[in-house]
């Protein structure tokens, strides 16, 4: 199965990525156990749809499980699956759109990471701009 691999963003310091969990599933893809099926999306910040941003507490970032994104794989850590089912029962009706800065931003490159460095910069005016921010302090 591919792994997710971000497309850049337009402009980092003008644009976001937000997530839409679409389903959650529990299918059984090349071996993986997966649960959690996404959509990333990108956006202007000058014209964000309704979106809730997501607070949860990483964990043990080598304690991973398999969610998709676009069809593929991505590895989370198992904190951040939990927040998201957590989110999509909470939210299914209200808001269609997360963000989530480990999924959101991209997290694990080689070497320098511009992108990553303008997006955190940005998350003040992400978390000021969100419908609501759903915060989950675990199981």
């Amino acid at each position: 199965m591919a792994t997710y691999i971000h497309e850049p963003l337009p402009d980092p310091n003008r644009y976001i990525r937000l997530l839409e969990v679409i389903k959650l599933d529990d299918n059984e893809v090349e071996g993986l156990r997966i649960q959690v099926h996404c959509r990333l999306t990108v956006w202007p910040l000058q014209g964000l749809p309704s979106y809730s941003a997501l607070s949860y507490t990483w964990g043990n970032e080598t304690d991973t499980r398999p969610i998709l994104v676009d069809g593929k794989v991505m590895l989370v850590s198992r904190n951040c699956e939990y927040a998201l089912k957590q989110a999509k029962e909470y939210s299914s009706r209200r808001q269609r759109y997360l963000w989530c800065d480990a999924i959101c931003i991209i997290q694990k490159t080689d070497g320098i990471n511009i992108e990553k460095n303008h997006q955190v910069r940005l998350m003040g005016e992400v978390y000021r701009g969100a419908k609501q921010v759903l915060a989950c302090i675990g199981e």
